[in-house]
């Protein structure tokens, strides 16, 4: 599986004249994920507006391998560890969002985000008895509300 996603995203990435090196490794043993990164000159184009490039290679090559793989199994983009920073920030936006809910008691919406953007800001505030977090909106202009508890 592996070497077929590694030929798929090099396909992928000669068809687009993208001139970036990408490399793959299997997540966590036997879960059945797979790290993606891509490196190399083009990497900014990739991160712009928010990494909508990033987002969309990785959507397009889960969708080619999705029945090859276990249901629950992914196929992580990252470059430049923006994932990583990117999860960073959105636990300190969540962290902050928080705190200005239980001093003003008044909700607080995010931007619209993707699935898993969203996901690090429930979980980031799962914990919290002062607020609650909820989805709002539909399609690519779902939502998290943080509201008082």
């Amino acid at each position: 599986m592996k070497d077929d996603i590694l030929e798929f995203v090099e396909r992928l990435n000669e068809t687009a004249g993208f001139d970036l090196d990408v490399a793959i490794e299997e997540m966590d043993g036997d879960s059945g994920d797979y790290r993606v990164v891509l490196t190399g000159p083009d990497r900014g184009l990739l991160l712009g507006r928010t990494a909508e490039l990033l987002d969309a290679i990785e959507y397009v090559t889960n969708r080619a391998f999705g029945k090859q793989m276990r249901h629950d199994a992914k196929i992580v983009f990252d470059s430049g560890n923006y994932r990583g920073m990117r999860e960073q920030e959105l636990r300190l936006m969540a962290l902050k969002a928080a705190e200005r809910v239980r001093s003003s008691r008044t909700a607080f919406t995010f931007d619209p985000m993707s699935p898993s953007e969203r996901r690090i800001i429930h979980l980031a505030l799962v914990d919290d008895g002062s607020v609650r977090t909820e989805s709002v909106g539909d399609g690519t202009e779902r939502k998290v509300k943080v509201v008082p508890a």
